[in-house]
């Protein structure tokens, strides 16, 4: 058997425009354009020469039990490469460092693209279908690629697969499981929303990318990556308004990897994850974050966490046990409080930072006499300096007194005669109030930067005429809940914070917060009405989309099935039920009842062999609707019996589904015949007798 592929140029432009590749296998019986023998075929490559205008051979590649294996001597093909149907897989460096191709695509039987694959090649587009699982080492390093169709079969992206291209974007679909370290590092991705299916996520993955506009990690992530978004070095300025600004943690998340945002100097904020506990080594140093909120779960902040950043104060929540060494150096903090719960501070915490007021709860510890080292000091007097903490405070004095001697912060202190207390907690900030049903409202409160020395017990609630709405004990969160309200009351809310020693000032009054008003029964029907026929006219416009692109002679993908409201399609059916819809569009067009039969179809194929006791009469009706069994037979359900036990192979498609039912049909009738018969000659013995 011989197989050829000829690569198609038409070089009349300066970017030659690639032709549809022809792949033929010629046997001495058949021909067919996807069957390869299990012995080696080399495949020619060819393509349009301009300067003699013809066809010349430029190189080949040998395909050997449906894996692409090796590449000939000397230069590969040019233009575009069309690799046929029944290939599974390209094996390694079979396209390495290949000057002259720019297209590859690859069938629906391909699974796997081999490590370094097409590394340091001058490919631009994969066109690929669903089908591809595996996705090698370097398959794709430092190659030109810059398109990779949307699939939704991918499910691993090994390490550097796409590092150092110019790809601008991927459809990281919930087929996913494992992307391994590097594999997007210093590509041209826009935006990356991470699917929940993954259950790995390497290193430095989407390091050195600056074009990223948009970031979302998946929900249950417990970790963020170390380097995950990193940057070699800061972007230049003026920094794009259009690039990533904002960055969610989900309260899944335990800890932040190190190096996580090094140097992202395009972020400005970041919200914490509530559960968070750890802050990698210089996790958000380089960023441009002024104003952060620890969560109140948090315990360690490392090395270099916040280093080089414009935070310009800090506040830590009590929890918090230990804070690295200069993990706010270069900082612009002027403002610091320590809680009670501090177990150690390194030194030069607070290197080259302006530092200028410290307030100290009455347990926190110091196990650092250095800790207060190395400050920005330019223009420091004893009247501009502060340091905070009770009389009664548990700390060693020994320790205070070395934290303070080696620190010139320490120094004014130590020479002032200024008498400190504990005192009530600063004001807290209320920032939101919004309804929560018909009787609740929730609200959003920002901690009081101070809690005086004295832990903070509780939050206090008011009106706006002072009147009591409720106290609840202080967790540290940023959301409260208060309920007892009627129906459509309107109020406004302020909040104040308690310790020990009393209560502190009140914050401003919310803006008018209204509660639900309760509909009729009459009023919620009519509002289900109404998101059903938004669900429903929202599922018209995808269908009609669908049966635009189908009659585009385009495939539909996972989404497309979805935002139609046919469900049951998923990763491992869509190609045959696609296979199935190509059959009945021949016959019908491209309809919504075509789809559904074509889905209908596959389901039941797939499920027939698992329906639980006592389907049987359901399952065979669905045999029936779809045409597979005569509705004049009476023999459905035993028909039904039968298909579910037979082998996998003798109802894996419609030929042989048929087939299959056909055979069981003409038994069963046999056997009827025969026992017909039998009734009849039994009868006509006994009435002889």
């Amino acid at each position: 058997m011989l197989g050829k592929i000829i690569c198609l140029i038409r070089a009349k432009t300066k970017y030659p425009r690639l032709f549809v590749v022809t792949i033929l296998v010629v046997s001495s019986s058949i021909t067919t354009k996807s069957s390869y023998a299990s012995t080696s075929e080399f495949v020619a490559c060819k393509f349009w020469n301009p300067a003699t205008e013809s066809f010349s051979v430029q190189g080949n590649f040998e395909i050997r039990d449906n894996v692409v294996i090796a590449t000939s001597v000397g230069t590969l093909c040019k233009g575009l490469i069309d690799i046929p149907e029944g290939v599974v897989e390209i094996a390694h460096t079979v396209f390495a460092g290949a000057s002259e191709i720019k297209e590859v695509s690859l069938p629906s039987t391909m699974r796997t693209i081999g490590n370094y694959a097409f590394q340091y090649s001058t490919l631009e587009t994969v066109t690929a279908k669903n089908g591809l699982q595996d996705i090698g080492l370097s398959a794709f390093h430092g190659s030109q690629l810059k398109t990779f169709s949307s699939i939704n079969s991918v499910r691993n992206i090994y390490a550097s697969a796409f590092y150092n291209t110019g790809l601008r974007s991927f459809n990281f679909s919930n087929s996913i499981e494992r992307i391994e370290d590097s594999a997007f590092q210093e590509t041209q991705l826009q935006f990356v929303k991470l699917p929940s299916s993954l259950s790995h996520i390497g290193t430095s993955v989407f390091a050195d990318i600056r074009t990223l506009t948009g970031f979302e990690f998946p929900s249950g992530i417990t970790e963020i990556p170390e380097g995950i978004l990193a940057l070699s070095s800061s972007l230049g300025t003026p920094i794009p308004s259009e690039l990533i600004s904002t960055i969610y943690i989900p309260d899944s998340v335990i800890k932040i990897g190190d190096y996580a945002f090094k140097n992202r100097n395009s972020i400005s904020n970041i919200d914490l994850s509530f559960n968070l506990k750890q802050i990698g080594i210089q996790s958000l140093s380089g960023t441009s974050i002024n104003n952060l909120t620890f969560p109140r779960n948090l315990e360690t902040i490392s090395a270099e966490a916040l280093m080089n950043t414009p935070l310009t104060r800090v506040r830590f929540n009590e929890g918090i046990k230990s804070i690295g060494q200069s993990a706010f150096r270069d900082t612009l903090i002027t403002k610091a409080f320590f809680p009670n719960s501090l177990e150690y501070l390194n030194r030069a915490a607070f290197y080259n930072s302006p530092l200028r007021e410290v307030t100290i709860g009455k347990n926190a510890n110091f196990n650092d006499s250095y800790a207060f080292s190395n400050l920005d000091l330019t223009g420091i007097t004893a009247e501009s300096v502060s340091i905070k903490y009770c009389p009664e405070m548990e700390t060693d004095s020994s320790t205070m007194v070395s934290i303070l001697e080696n620190s010139i912060l320490g120094y004014y202190i130590l020479n002032d005669s200024r008498d400190f207390s504990c005192s009530v907690p600063d004001q807290p900030t209320l920032l939101a109030a919004v309804a929560n049903g018909s009787n609740g409202i929730r609200i959003k409160v920002a901690s009081p930067f101070s809690d005086g020395g004295e832990p903070i017990a509780k939050l206090i609630f008011t009106d706006e005429n002072s009147k009591l709405l409720g106290e609840v004990d202080y967790s540290g969160t940023d959301i409260y809940s208060l309920s007892g309200f009627s129906p459509g009351q309107s109020l406004r809310v302020k909040v104040a914070a308690i310790n020990s020693v009393g209560i502190s000032a009140y914050s401003t009054l919310s803006s008018p917060v209204t509660t639900d008003i309760r509909l009729s029964e009459e009023e919620q029907r009519a509002q289900q009405r109404e998101a059903e026929r938004i669900r429903q006219q929202r599922i018209d416009k995808a269908r009609s989309q669908s049966l635009k692109k189908l009659e585009a002679n385009q495939a539909l993908n996972l989404e497309d099935f979805g935002n139609s409201d046919f469900n049951e399609v998923n990763s491992t059916n869509i190609n045959r039920i696609q296979d199935k819809l190509e059959k009945l569009m021949a016959q019908e067009g491209p309809t919504i009842e075509a789809i559904r039969k074509a889905v209908d179809y596959i389901v039941l194929v797939d499920r027939i062999a698992t329906y639980e006791k006592g389907q049987a009469p359901l399952y065979g009706q669905k045999l029936m609707a779809l045409g597979l069994i005569s509705s004049q037979n009476k023999s459905v359900t035993q028909i039904c019996y039968l298909v579910k036990n037979s082998l996998p192979e003798e109802r894996r498609d419609e030929e042989s589904l048929l087939n299959l039912i056909t055979r069981l049909e003409a038994e069963i009738k046999a056997r009827n015949d025969r026992l017909a018969a039998l009734r009849a000659r039994t009868e006509a013995r006994t009435k002889a007798a």
